[in-house]
């Protein structure tokens, strides 16, 4: 049953759409609005529950998910922000006509600020898979019947659907390119209890139309709130924080393993050290399991290293391949033309989320440099142009497009999305594979870094006329 849990994990929880840190503005708010009221040591629960009918391949299936969600509340900071810890237990189930799968319990953490506003702390981008806003939705700042939580990947609009008697209830339309890529179209209804201080309950409607094309609903029930004494919530703050700190490190001597970087190997043991101490000292579900984990999963992620190494090496600081495609206008291009700037190739296709994660971001980035000597080009491998140009139609890219089927491999790319860096004389400078939060940062630190090299250059002094 590979096939099947497989796809499980690409529709079940469809309303779980991965979200950025919010900038909601911070303003005075009317007295009719919601106002998130919460107290250190709560322990707020609510049951999940979804189902999606689709067809695949000819193929027709029911995905169904139940889990609980757990929200800790366990701290209150100085900027009046709250630290919460969310804590998914998920199960998925799947048939798909005599083949049936039930997948293990899973658990999944992370953790958030949260303003009584309705704000959510700006920070690192949010890579989990939970939404805090299915069970926090962004609030208005009045008594306005309509008001957006715009986002790096997506846009949340938001509209109110009761009168001003009674809990409140409002409508959340999620909007963006990843949605559009995949046809996909979430609108969820929250219900606030009496007080308008919580979600009493949120339905969600999905539909997608590309790939696994179905619709499905999903149910997010408020159950209980339980007021925990210091001597629980502490070890929980304590092991929270922990966990947190550590997938950081783990994760930063990973890349820096990876790509090389100055004491990559006192780094990747130090990050054996740290997870040790932690497996020892952690005490509270589910970071106990998540740790141990943890412990598993860097370890036989540092035996490759080596290996990846020497396969960057082959590529990087080497002349590019020599290949010929035609770009989106049908003009025969090749390899040989990008020389004499800077150039960024960013490799991606439509059945890829990521990829089209990746889309907005290195447009602002192009956008950025646009005053630099820096070429920007769109790589696509989409199997049918269909499928790119109805991307490319939503993105609004400001630069060139070129069908590039299996030239990010000719780069040493394995894993989508894929950013190339050529330098100037086309040599291959770097290039990154799949999405991360350092994606872009790391981008900018390869530009910047070959611009100032070039600027360095001494340059060729004309010679004297003979006296």
């Amino acid at each position: 049953m590979p096939s099947l849990n497989r796809a499980a994990t690409l529709i079940v929880a469809s309303a779980l759409v991965l979200s950025i840190p919010s900038v909601v503005s911070a303003q005075a708010i009317a007295p009719s609005t919601p106002s998130y009221r919460l107290e250190v040591g709560q322990q707020l629960r609510y049951r999940y529950e979804a189902e999606f009918q689709y067809q695949r391949n000819g193929a027709t299936g029911t995905q169904t998910a139940k889990g609980i969600w757990d929200l800790w509340v366990l701290a209150k900071n100085d900027d009046q922000s709250w630290t919460i810890a969310f804590v998914q237990e998920l199960q998925l189930f799947q048939k798909e006509g005599l083949e049936q799968y039930e997948g293990p319990k899973q658990s999944d953490v992370m953790r958030f600020e949260l303003y009584p506003d309705g704000r959510l702390a700006t920070g690192r981008e949010n890579l989990s898979g939970l939404d805090p806003r299915m069970v926090f939705p962004a609030l208005p700042l009045g008594a306005e019947p309509v008001w957006a939580d715009v986002q790096p990947s997506q846009t949340l609009r938001y509209r109110r659907l009761d009168s001003d008697a009674g809990p409140w209830t409002a409508e959340c339309v999620h909007e963006g390119l990843i949605h559009d890529a995949i046809l996909k179209i979430v609108v969820s209804k929250f219900e606030f209890a009496p007080g308008n201080d919580r979600v009493e309950r949120v339905t969600s409607d999905v539909t997608l139309g590309f790939g696994s094309n179905g619709k499905g609903t999903s149910t997010i029930t408020y159950e209980s709130t339980t007021k925990h004494p210091p001597e629980v919530i502490l070890p929980h703050l304590r092991d929270a924080s922990g966990y947190f700190s550590v997938v950081d490190e783990l994760r930063s001597a990973l890349r820096a393993a990876n790509y090389g970087l100055p004491n990559w190997e006192a780094t990747l043991a130090q990050g054996s050290k740290s997870i040790a101490a932690l497996v020892s000292s952690t005490t509270t579900a589910p970071y106990a399991d998540k740790i141990r984990n943890l412990q598993s999963q860097y370890e036989a992620q540092k035996q490759p290293v080596s290996q990846q190494q020497e396969h960057r090496k082959k590529f990087i600081g080497q002349p590019g391949p020599t290949w010929t495609r035609k770009d989106f206008a049908n003009k025969e291009r090749t390899s040989d033309e990008f020389k004499g700037k800077v150039t960024v190739l960013a490799f991606w296709n439509r059945a890829n989320n990521w990829s089209i994660r990746m889309l907005p971001g290195i447009k602002t980035l192009a956008q950025a440099y646009a005053d630099r000597p820096v070429r920007f080009v769109s790589m696509n491998n989409d199997r049918f142009r269909v499928d790119a140009d109805f991307v490319l139609d939503r993105a609004q890219l400001p630069f060139e497009t070129i069908g590039a089927a299996g030239v990010s491999e000719l780069y040493g790319a394995r894993v989508y999305p894929v950013i190339v860096i050529l330098a100037a004389d086309g040599t291959v400078a770097n290039f990154h594979e799949g999405y991360t939060e350092h994606l872009f940062g790391d981008v900018r630190r390869d530009l910047d870094g070959l611009l100032t090299a070039a600027t360095k250059q001494p340059t060729s002094k004309p010679t004297s006329a003979p006296k």
